[in-house]
């Protein structure tokens, strides 16, 4: 996600699209355990990337290289891949999913990988690519639907996005993160009364309160998300993010705040 695969923070054009959920940062810490995709995220399973002992090591510096002494190379390529990824070593990581494409072009799940991957690295274009490849290979893959949506919503595409989060809750209405993501654009759009909605749905009333204050932060309404993420600590004093917020807001500093702050989903 998206919330698929894709999550880390920062201000740059490129980690700023990679990390729009961050104002749902409760959502995404809440929703990690259940392991599902978007905004964010964890990079979708590959079948066949399981564990092995061997692994090449040619794309990632610093590790010895070890031999392939059976010519597994398509099996290496992809355990490559995957240990690129865990250490957030995403041009690496590429690399090994377009070897594995080179050794198998119809290989299932590498276009939905690369998405993500070009996605967080603010390769729009690339990434459009491989989304489109990944839907033509499993059109209704909820998953590749989530973070395609969260795509589209980093984008600019918020109608499009909105349709497409909605195509997958029409199928599968308990998927958490395709409801989080859905939250996000419609909160985006100022439908704050149904985002907050989803957001109780999927992580409960003081951190859906805590989300859309943020959203009125970041949208010019500070009075009134001040208000809400105040009673939103009141009601939970565990949403640490929540003091932080108040703090910048009364030191006047909101504006810096939000663009800091304000997005972050996993990708």
């Amino acid at each position: 996600m998206a919330v698929s695969s894709k999550s880390s923070i920062g201000i740059s054009h490129g980690l700023e699209r990679r990390i729009q959920l961050g104002v749902v940062v409760i959502a995404v810490m809440l929703l990690c355990v259940s392991g599902c995709n978007a905004v964010t995220s964890k990079l979708p399973q590959i079948p066949g990337a399981s564990s092995f002992s061997r692994v090449s090591t040619d794309a990632l510096p610093g590790m010895p290289k070890l031999s392939d002494p059976t010519n597994r190379s398509l099996e290496i390529a992809l355990e490559t891949a995957r240990l690129a990824e865990r250490r957030s070593m995403d041009a690496e990581a590429i690399a090994a999913f377009e070897e594995v494409r080179s050794l198998d072009p119809n290989y299932p799940g590498v276009a939905h990988a690369l998405a993500v991957l070009y996605d967080r690295s603010a390769m729009t274009d690339a990434a459009q690519r491989e989304y489109t490849a990944a839907l033509a290979e499993d059109p209704t893959n909820s998953n590749v639907l989530c973070d395609y949506g969260y795509f589209l919503y980093s984008t600019g595409r918020l109608d499009e996005a909105e349709a497409t989060l909605r195509r997958v809750l029409t199928e599968h209405s308990n998927h958490r993160q395709s409801i989080v993501n859905l939250a996000v654009v419609l909160a985006t759009k100022h439908e704050y009364d149904e985002a907050r909605v989803l957001f109780e749905q999927a992580i409960g009333p003081a951190a859906a309160m805590h989300n859309i204050g943020m959203f009125k932060i970041r949208q010019g309404e500070v009075i009134e998300g001040e208000t809400m993420i105040a009673n939103a600590f009141e009601k939970d004093p565990s949403i640490r993010q929540a003091q932080a917020v108040l703090e910048h807001v009364a030191n006047g500093t909101e504006g810096r705040f939000s663009s800091a702050s304000v997005g972050g989903q996993q990708r």
